[in-house]
């Protein structure tokens, strides 16, 4: 109580320290501090005035250090732009190896291998400079974010609290306007630099993908090459092998040059056409072409071996027909297998005309194919008399649905105009009808087969008959069926053939059977013959699925020579059975009525001459011809006509013969073109007696 009193007094003396004192005894020390802290704005503003200055200094000291950050990050960046252009070139000396590399792949050379490890490394450690980049600028903007939290706030603070005025509170918001604008453009920059660095991370990214992908290319280029290079290789060393391996057989060239290579090749031909030969020797000559020696082993025929020349051409690739001589029991064949320096004058091609005529006598049909202006009906004049030359004492039938728009030359249609053609069709189709039930009949009762006397029919154009038969149709309605029973008809008449002595002569301007009511396999057991520009026609199209490729380019080479030489009047002739394929210069107009007249003791008319000139008197059809070259032929062949005196002679030396070993009966028809491997030919036996109709032999 005494304290407190004195307390008091001490509190009004005059003295500021007894003073104090006393308030402070009366108060209590709490008491006192918040008094006297109240009581004393100066002291406190002097106190804010100092934490505010050490605020300041610190966010200086922040700045400072920020701004020596961005200049040690400008270093950086600038060392990192000079990395760059190193590293840039550096991969343009990269790109210039792969190129280099391409280059060598393109020319298929030896390829160098090409190392960019050092290059990958740099780029790597480029990569592993901005990551280490990337982590500075990561901590800078911690640091930044760090000095950001709540600066604006104690900034408004520490202005709200200080209440500066004049100089030094405009120097202090200088000082935080600077500040702030520092920090801005600190942000800006931090922001730049972090949008470069990002973007030269992505570039060095696709250069250096881009850069795998040339190298991976290359790679898989220069690995294709070789893997190409080494099958090749293995493929000629199978073949070198093969070679040598076939040379090692008997009766082949034992070495591996050009010439015996070729040699074995026209073994391996002949021996595939059932010519079976061994080898002599080679001789290369660069004028004459190479000369290849063969000695037959087992019996051959000259003309069956010259048959075979054009075919050789193609399937040996040479550049013109292969001649074949026969000297001494062996055939010398002269083949061009490289272009011939001195090439001679083309040899003449010959007319064939054996050929045809054998041909005709071994067919059961014959389907005449050839556009307007070809010589069909010149052609189907010449073989029906040859027909007739073959089978004197055969009976005609003759259908014209075209009459009168043609003419016969020194024949007469039976059946003239479609009608009559109809009608005379359906009557044929009867009576072959009834040879085959007689046949039938005769046989089953135990008898041999009948010899019916020859029958040769010719229809000129069947469709014209068909298209009357149709009109009928149309005409009648739907319960008359005349274009049917016609087709019908007409397949009958090609049921039947040589067995039956039944010979039918179709006569058409289209390759399609379609436009008389019949099928392509209708004509199957028929013989084609196809004039002039028709034959191109039936090599691209239907021929190409039943001959054998080089079959056909030997035909279309055979051809131009032909034509090259003017013959102006060529066929062709097919047999899908046998496989027969050739051409021949068919004759001038009446050439076989003229022989067939010889042969029976009637004078010769007409030229002597076996085939066409090029003036128009000898035409008696009023179809007119049609050459094959723009220019008259010249040089005509002076093949005179077969007669009786020498026939037997000209058969011996053209037609294969074998004695039948059932009957020892002597034959010169053949059931087949084609020459089995053992060199046997497939023979019809002549004698209508015996047993055997057909038998397997060698030919004498």
């Amino acid at each position: 109580m005494a304290a407190s009193a004195l307390s008091a007094l001490l509190a009004f003396m005059p003295n500021p320290l007894l003073s104090q004192i006393g308030l402070a005894g009366s108060m209590g020390l709490g008491g006192y501090a918040v008094a006297t802290a109240k009581a004393d704005p100066r002291r406190q503003k002097q106190a804010r005035g100092m934490s505010t200055d050490r605020q300041v200094r610190s966010l200086k000291q922040e700045l400072a250090d920020v701004q020596t950050r961005i200049r040690t990050l400008s270093r950086d960046k600038k060392q990192l732009a000079i990395e760059l252009s190193q590293v840039q070139t550096a991969r343009a000396g990269l790109i210039a190896k792969v190129k280099a590399l391409e280059l060598a792949v393109g020319d298929k050379a030896a390829t160098p291998a090409i190392d960019i490890c050092e290059y990958t490394k740099q780029l790597q450690s480029l990569k592993s400079a901005i990551a280490d980049k990337d982590a500075q600028l990561s901590e800078l903007s911690t640091a930044l974010a760090a000095a950001n939290d709540g600066m604006a706030e104690r900034i408004a603070k520490v202005k709200a609290d200080t209440l500066l005025t004049g100089s030094a509170r405009l120097e202090l918001e200088g000082e935080v306007e600077q500040l702030t604008e520092d920090k801005q453009k600190l942000s800006a920059a931090y922001k730049s630099l972090n949008t470069a660095l990002e973007n030269a991370g992505l570039k060095y990214d696709a250069e250096l993908s881009d850069l795998g992908g040339i190298k991976e290319a290359s790679d898989e280029q220069a690995l294709a090459a070789i893997h190409h290079w080494k099958k090749q290789a293995a493929v000629l060393t199978a073949r070198i092998a093969e070679l040598e391996a076939e040379a090692k057989k008997p009766g082949r060239f034992g070495g591996l040059g050009a010439a015996d290579v070729m040699g074995n090749r026209l073994i391996d031909f002949l021996a595939d056409n059932g010519v079976l030969m061994s080898a002599v020797e080679t001789d290369p000559n660069p004028d004459k072409g190479l000369l290849v020696t063969l000695k037959p082993t087992s019996h051959t025929s000259s003309i069956e071996v010259k048959n075979l020349m054009p075919r050789c051409e193609s399937s040996l690739s040479l550049h013109s027909l292969p001649t074949v001589s026969l000297d001494n029991g062996n055939y010398h064949y002269r083949l061009a297998v490289d272009p011939l320096k001195n090439t001679p004058q083309t040899a003449k091609l010959e007319s064939n005309l054996k050929q045809l005529e054998n041909a005709v006598d071994m067919a059961n049909h014959l389907r005449i194919v050839g556009s307007t202006g070809s010589g069909k009906s010149t052609a189907l004049d010449n073989l029906i008399w040859l027909g007739r030359c073959l089978w004197p004492d055969s009976r005609m039938e003759l259908f014209d649905p075209k009459y009168p728009a043609s003419e016969w030359s020194s024949l007469e249609p039976n059946y003239k105009g479609p009608t009559e053609t109809i009608e005379g069709i359906e009557s044929l189709s009867e009576t072959m009808e009834n040879m085959r039930l007689e046949a039938v009949s005769i046989v089953e009762t135990g008898g041999k087969f009948p010899d019916f006397s020859p029958l040769i029919f010719a229809i000129d154009e069947a469709k014209e008959a068909y298209r009357e038969a149709k009109k009928v149709d149309r005409r009648e309605g739907r319960n008359s069926k005349m274009a049917v029973t016609f087709s019908d008809n007409l397949a009958s008449t090609l049921s039947l053939g040589r067995a039956y002595k039944v010979k039918g002569y179709f006569l058409s301007q289209s390759l399609l059977c379609s436009k008389v009511g019949l099928n392509n396999d209708d004509f199957d057991n028929a013989t084609s013959i196809f004039l002039n520009g028709m034959i191109d026609k039936a090599i691209i199209d239907e021929l190409k699925d039943i001959f054998l490729k080089d079959e056909l380019a030997a035909i279309t080479k055979e051809l131009e020579r032909r034509r090259a030489q003017g013959q102006a009047y060529i066929a062709l002739v097919a047999d899908t059975d046998t496989r027969l394929l050739f051409l021949c210069e068919m004759p001038r107009p009446g050439f076989y009525h003229d022989r067939y007249e010889s042969e029976n003791g009637v004078a010769v008319s007409g030229s002597e001459t076996p085939f066409h000139t090029v003036t128009r008197s000898d035409v008696k059809t009023r179809e007119p011809l049609q050459d094959n070259s723009a220019e008259p032929m010249r040089n005509i062949h002076a093949e005179e006509p077969v007669t009786p005196v020498h026939t037997d002679d000209l058969v011996a030396i053209t037609l294969p013969r074998a004695k039948c070993p059932s009957c020892s009966e002597g034959s010169t028809k053949l059931n087949s073109q084609k020459v089995q491997k053992n060199g046997k030919r497939r023979f019809i036996c002549q004698n209508a007696g015996c047993d055997k109709k057909t038998f397997s032999a060698l030919p004498e």
